[in-house]
């Protein structure tokens, strides 16, 4: 066995025996409805998740201090992050890309390593300090037993068993994630406003919604982080159905608009400085998001016995048509 699983093994040994349940029956047990048993299980893995990323950058800063510690910028860094958060927004901002700068300038001075990997370098050595503590293993064990428990439920929901169990990189636990936020998908009337809601909508000046203070977003921020930083990234890891989405809409703009991609205009690779970092993967990974959340709203629909109540805009549009769905509900 690999020497990091088998450490692993045994750390999740150690924590299951020091777990002692015990059970009372001096106060009467109260039953939950299903549905309201579902999103108390689905809402804790938000939780789990949010403690995790806590503690995770937790370590990563103290990782980042004990390496940084004896190099000359460290007295300035600290300096500067006394007084982070003092001021103007604008220079609150300012002081906080100075010291991510000298950070970045420190860990690569001591690191002696690739200063485009430097970040990178710190983070997995963090993860991996993070995947093999109790804390770690900790977190992943609540989380199996948790979505075990959501399973159950799970399996008695058509969307899920008809569509949802079908999308390969959608697994119980984002999907219970994403039906707990979402909760009935047919409140939205079309597939845009549920884009809306996502946080998916491009406003009038071209640019996504942004976060104003003493203003509410008109979107879900934890449906945005959710769809474009785990189930986008996994429909295009694991190879997905939709992930020919990415792909045709990749090799479109790498024609249409290669700065995207940092390309020249005959297809070979600049070598002027990148202006539109990631630009190309997350305008594409984008659109897929969005075909697919089209198929999760007609899913919705067909999973109450009813049809959806309008097409996809894209069916009114001249010279437009809408491709078979990628995966389709199976009634």
């Amino acid at each position: 066995m690999n020497p990091l699983n088998q450490k692993k093994k045994q750390i999740r040994k150690e924590i299951r025996n020091r777990i002692e349940i015990k059970v009372t029956n001096v106060i009467p047990q109260l039953q939950m409805s299903p549905i309201d048993y579902f999103y108390l299980h689905a809402n804790q893995l938000w939780y789990l998740d949010k403690m995790q990323v806590a503690l995770f950058n937790q370590g990563r800063g103290a990782l980042v201090n004990s390496v940084i510690s004896k190099h000359s910028l460290f007295a300035q860094i600290q300096q500067l992050r006394r007084n982070e958060n003092k001021g103007t927004e604008a220079e609150v901002t300012k002081r906080k890309k100075e010291i991510a700068a000298l950070i970045k300038q420190a860990l690569f001075e001591t690191l002696k390593t690739d200063e485009d990997k430097v970040e990178e370098y710190v983070t997995e050595q963090a993860q991996l300090n993070f995947d093999t503590s109790y804390e770690g293993e900790a977190f992943q064990i609540a989380e199996e037993v948790v979505v075990k428990k959501l399973e159950e439920y799970l399996n008695e929901l058509p969307i899920y068993t008809n569509y949802m169990s079908q999308v390969k990189g959608l697994g119980p636990k984002t999907s219970a994630k994403l039906l707990a936020v979402l909760k009935d998908i047919t409140r939205f009337p079309t597939p845009s406003s549920l884009w809306h809601y996502c946080g998916l909508q491009v406003e009038e000046n071209g640019f996504a919604e942004k976060k104003t203070a003493g203003q509410r977003l008109s979107s879900n921020p934890k449906m945005k982080s959710l769809l474009l930083g785990v189930i986008g990234p996994n429909f295009i890891k694991q190879n997905g159905q939709y992930r020919v989405v990415y792909d045709q809409r990749a090799e479109k703009t790498k024609k249409t608009r290669p700065e995207w991609w940092h390309l020249n205009p005959d297809g070979t690779k600049a070598t002027c400085k990148n202006m539109n970092p990631k630009h190309g993967y997350l305008d594409a990974k984008r659109v897929m998001i969005k075909r697919f959340l089209c198929e999760l709203w007609r899913a919705a629909y067909f999973a109450k016995g009813q049809e959806p109540p309008c097409n996809p805009w894209i069916l009114n549009q001249p010279n437009h048509h809408l491709d078979p769905d990628i995966v389709s509900y199976k009634s």
